[in-house]
């Protein structure tokens, strides 16, 4: 045996991804890994998550299984095969709110780079008739990041951020930057995280999967509805079907933390600033990217590299506010967006003891 099995210490390699994206679930860039959901009865400690044969369906080179929730409600799941640079087929099925399949009178795709200010290649599909999915065959002709904007009927459309590398080992490595910092999108990363951390209030909206056929064909998913009001008050709403969903509200010294539809129990904890990000200290890698319309603001993407999570960023900074508009992680096993809004609009965070 020797330097052992390569396929076990891959199969290790997927289950531990899938296990990040287990614990990682309740947001935690803001909040910190103590509020991890609990670990399922009967699994062994240290243990998050049971071994699944359909993990082996999303192994590292061999293509991304992604799912996001569309404004109308509906789920768009993207399938990427081989996910590498070169001809890739596109595998986009729709699905309702309980991960049936749907249908779509039209779906559209658009393709473009956060690199440059090039518009989108739109693709206009219409599905075949009784088909649950639609294929498409297209070119990824270079590395770095990827756009994958998929509308559906005349909604808006969900974005799938994706970061490429030759060979792709994604979605549970990413390699790290081969070129010079751009001091000018170091300054605004500075600037930008600042102005988040001075804030008064914030709420954010975040979606998360795992870029792997995990639980299922369908995908992993988390749904992240965040609130936070300087100094120490925040609360969460995270909904997650293959687990539990829960919420938490924290202010000061106090957390609570119940199951959907249950009593809130509460404890005492650390207190937490929730506009505090805690991760991109150790940042490198910026550079600048295209500048588009978010949240009726035009902004300036800056992109990263974090390397103590061996994770890529992608920041849409407001030109006119400086706010962070939109946040996008690509890292081992870790697809997320996380829309920013209401900055420094007053919050009601009422906890359990005062009604909420």
């Amino acid at each position: 045996m020797g330097q052992g099995d390569p396929g076990i210490k891959e199969a290790t390699a997927i289950l531990m991804a899938v296990a990040s994206l287990m614990a990682l679930v309740p947001a935690l860039v803001f909040v910190g890994t103590d509020l991890l959901a609990s670990r399922p009865a009967g699994l062994a400690e240290g243990q998050l998550c049971e071994p699944s044969p359909q993990v082996v369906t999303g192994q590292a080179g061999r293509g991304l299984v992604l799912r996001y929730q569309a404004p109308g409600g509906q789920f768009v799941r993207l399938g990427v095969e081989p996910f590498q640079v070169g001809s890739n087929l596109f595998r986009i099925g729709i699905l309702d709110r309980a991960g049936k399949p749907a249908a779509a009178s039209r779906i559209r795709l658009g393709f473009y780079r956060l690199e440059n200010n090039d518009p989108p290649d739109w693709v206009e599909a219409t599905p075949p008739s009784g088909a649950t999915e639609y294929r498409f065959t297209r070119p990824l002709d270079s590395t770095g990041w990827w756009v994958v904007a998929v509308a559906v009927d005349n909604g808006e459309p969900v974005l799938f951020v994706l970061r490429l590398d030759q060979p792709s080992r994604a979605p549970l490595e990413f390699a790290p930057p081969n070129y010079p910092v751009d001091p000018a999108a170091e300054g605004l990363f500075w600037r930008t995280l600042r102005a988040h951390r001075g804030l008064r209030s914030v709420r954010w909206e975040e979606q998360l999967t795992s870029g792997l056929a995990y639980p299922s064909e369908l995908g992993a998913w988390v749904f992240v509805e965040g609130q936070a009001e300087a100094p120490d008050r925040f609360s969460l709403r995270v909904v997650n079907p293959d687990r539990e969903s829960y919420d938490v509200f924290q202010a000061g010294t106090r957390r609570c933390t119940r199951t959907r539809g249950e009593a809130w129990p509460c404890a005492g904890a650390e207190p937490r600033n929730a506009l505090d990000f805690r991760g991109p200290g150790s940042a490198t890698g910026f550079r600048f990217g295209r500048e588009e319309a978010v949240g009726g603001e035009l902004t300036r993407v800056v992109l990263f590299y974090e390397p103590v999570e061996k994770s890529w960023y992608a920041w849409w900074v407001g030109l006119e506010t400086g706010y962070l508009r939109r946040m996008a992680m690509v890292g081992p096993g870790h697809f997320m967006v996380t829309r920013y809004f209401d900055q420094n609009v007053p919050v009601e965070l009422a906890g359990p003891s005062t009604g909420g």
